[in-house]
């Protein structure tokens, strides 16, 4: 007998692992895949042991063995069957076969090893002339006749009482483990019985602490249970929500949708939370924000709905909302005001030098002479044009503005006659003009000109007929993003037309200079702009309210000026007339610095006309260069304001520092609020604004070298 191990396996795995598990045990081993494989070997070569699956296609286990007893050759071969013990008869056929023993799968492994060595040690000690017996076993209706030696029956007898003893053993293990098991079940059922009981104190406390509203419904929406919060969101009582459907306590026009909402949930598809609005008993409202998932208990169903109360929220993403489109408006309404300040500023330079050079010239011509009239006629375009630019100055609050304390009741009656023959009689004028008003502090003619551009608005606004009114309040709360609004009461003055309104794709627009709907002709574009201009630049905001086909509301909110603030007012008009009529005459000598060269020619045509020595200079090295010859005394240093390098106000400040007491003055296009927010210095200097004409600029120049040694007033 060989000392090798057949193996005798149709499944690949498994003859692999079985394989590697006896040679880790230091067993030579073959592999055949079938039971004809088997036999081919067998018939070439001796083997201490054969282990074979039963259930194999071809020759299975069991003929396999007849055939290895029935062979003289291998008959002393013992066969180890692997049986999966399904059924008993696999024991029975197993030994009537002839097996010397079998194990059953899956087989432990040390279990396996010690059957095999026990087998073939078994078999070497028996002796060569064996004596066999035959026994006829009754089993299962059939009658079975096992031919073997009394070892190997005994072998064979030893291993199924040592399997019975196995399979005795792992009873009792898992008898043990049922024990457990049903002990823990017990416990498991104790401890769940506990958690359900903490479960239920746990959704009372939720019920009643939580911040949101809590509804327990049926299959239909009726409210079975609701917490106290839910009470004092709906404005009632616990017991008086009970049974209600919770869709007849929202917006009538939502009950249907809270009924597609039900519906859903017991589909138990998933609904981001939905925006829903609860009447109250007073009939006020409040916005909820209505979430829900379907669950079930002991075979019934229900459906958990929060509802947190989200009323603020909403109020304030509203408010944000409307901040940001504020923002985004003014910034837009920043950029073009910075532009169209820009273009009216360059606009200025050349309409000086127009206006200067056909001022000039009329003087020069007689009364009688044929050419004035087209120099008028310049003059009349440039002072149009003059106009135009001022507008636009006025919607980028570069505009220069003469504040007072002033009425706005009082103006708003002194413009009554003139606006009611300026919108024609078909148009009823009205005004409500609150008494006691406090003053605010705004230039009187600009303030004029923004009612006037506000009527003129509201009057193309209608067709033949309709009402304006004009009104005047105090407000102690103004709007959210009005200009200082937390400080201080606001005076409003409003004006209200029946006419057709303001569309709402052109409402952001209608401020932006040079935008109308007016007909080509028509209209310039730049009232409103103006009005705006105006209004921003006197620190206060403008509200609009309107609608297609429903008229139109402007409201203009004015800081209101504390009592017995002193304001610097404008010049009598005695003292104005006085000084027109003072000779502009001069002898001194000027510096004059421009890097227009256009401008910088006519300003030094006038002032020599006027009688003035002039040094005339593009730029700030050949100004410094002139006030440093010993040889030159310089009487009056006039600059503009914006040059490339350094402008005007650093140059002025520069020259004074070696000529103290030099006076100034500067030229600009821009207003002096605008020159003291860009050009900050520590000194001020009188400001000349751009165009200006021959006579106010001799005059100006008269008054500055007529004036303190270091004027500090503004125009």
């Amino acid at each position: 007998m060989g000392t090798e191990v057949l193996v005798v396996e149709d499944s690949a795995t498994q003859a692999e692992a079985l394989a590697a598990l006896l040679r880790d045990a230091r067993f030579k081993v073959s592999v055949a895949r079938s039971g004809e494989a088997a036999l081919e070997q067998l018939a070439v070569a001796s083997f201490a042991i054969v282990i074979t699956d039963i259930m194999m296609p071809g020759i299975n286990g069991y003929e396999l063995c007849r055939r290895v007893k029935a062979d003289p050759r291998t008959c002393a071969t013992p066969v180890l069957l692997l049986t999966t013990l399904h059924d008993p008869m696999d024991i029975v056929r197993g030994l009537e076969c002839g097996a010397d023993n079998y194990i059953t799968k899956p087989y432990d492994a040390d279990q396996l090893l010690a059957r095999v060595r026990r087998v073939i040690d078994n078999s070497r000690l028996r002796p060569h002339g064996r004596t066999s017996m035959g026994v006829n076993i009754e089993f299962l209706g059939s009658t079975f006749t096992i031919t073997s030696d009394r070892e190997q029956i005994l072998d064979l007898l030893l291993s199924s009482v040592e399997d019975i003893l196995r399979a005795n053993q792992a009873l009792e293990v898992r008898q043990d483990q049922l024990t457990e098991a049903h002990d823990q079940l017990e416990a498991y059922a104790r401890e769940k019985s506990h958690e359900a009981q903490r479960s239920t104190e746990r959704y009372r406390a939720l019920m009643r602490n939580a911040s949101d509203a809590i509804f327990l419904l049926d299959t239909t929406g009726r409210i079975l249970e609701a917490n106290p919060q839910a009470a004092e969101l709906l404005g009632r009582s616990v017991e008086d929500l009970l049974w209600r459907p919770l869709g007849s306590f929202m917006q009538a026009s939502e009950d249907d949708a809270f009924g597609e909402w039900i519906t859903l949930l017991r589909s138990n598809l998933s609904l981001p939370p939905e925006d829903r609005v609860l009447i109250r008993p007073d009939g006020s409202s409040r916005r909820i924000e209505l979430s829900g998932s379907a669950t079930q208990l002991e075979d019934e169903e229900f459906m958990l709905a929060v509802a947190r109360d989200v009323t603020a929220r909403k109020a304030a993403e509203e408010a944000l909302r409307r901040s940001e489109e504020q923002l985004r408006q003014a910034q837009r309404m920043e950029s073009i005001g910075r532009l169209t300040g820009g273009i009216a500023h360059d606009f200025n330079n050349m309409l000086t030098a127009i206006k200067g050079g056909t001022g000039l010239l009329l003087l020069d011509l007689a009364e009688d002479d044929p050419r004035r009239g087209e120099l008028e006629e310049i003059d009349l375009a440039a002072n149009r044009a003059t106009l135009l630019t001022r507008q636009l100055l006025a919607f980028s609050r570069h505009q220069v503005l003469q504040p007072e304390i002033v009425d706005v009741n009082e103006i708003a009656a002194n413009l009554q006659g003139m606006l009611g023959r300026l919108i024609g009689e078909e148009i009823d004028l009205q005004t409500r003009l609150t008494p006691g008003l406090g003053p605010v502090l705004a230039d009187p003619g600009q303030l004029e000109q923004v009612v006037m551009n506000l009527v003129v608005n509201a009057r193309d606004a209608m067709d033949d007929t309709g009402t304006i009114t004009i009104a005047t309040s105090r407000l102690d709360v103004v709007p959210e993003g009005t200009p200082d609004a937390e400080s201080r009461p606001h005076i409003a003055i409003s004006v209200s037309d029946t006419g057709s309104g303001i569309p709402a794709h052109v409402r952001d627009r209608i401020f932006e200079p040079f935008f109308t709907t007016k007909e080509v002709g028509k209209g310039t574009g730049l009232g409103l702009s103006t009005v705006y201009g105006i209004v921003a630049q006197s620190g206060g905001s403008l509200q609009v309210q309107s609608e297609a086909g429903r008229g139109s509301v402007f409201t203009v909110l004015l800081p209101e000026v504390a009592a017995g603030a002193g304001v610097s007012k404008r010049a009598s008009p005695i003292a104005a007339a006085a000084d027109s009529n003072a000779s502009t005459q001069g002898w001194e000598t000027i510096l004059l610095v421009e890097d227009e060269e256009s401008v910088r020619r006519l300003a030094a045509r006038i002032l020599r006309r006027h009688g003035y020595q002039v040094l005339e200079a593009s730029g700030a090295i050949e100004a410094r260069a002139h006030a440093q010859n010993p040889d030159t005394v310089i009487d009056l240093l006039i600059a503009d304001l914006v040059m490339p390098g350094m402008n005007g106000r650093q140059l002025a400040g520069a020259i004074r520092s070696s000529l103290p007491g030099l006076r100034v003055l500067l030229m600009s296009g821009y207003s002096a609020e605008d020159v003291e927010s860009r050009f900050s210095s520590s000194a001020a200097f009188p400001l000349i604004e751009k165009p200006f004409t021959p006579e106010t600029f001799a005059q100006k120049v008269r008054d500055v070298l007529l004036g303190d040694a270091l004027p500090a007033d503004k125009p």
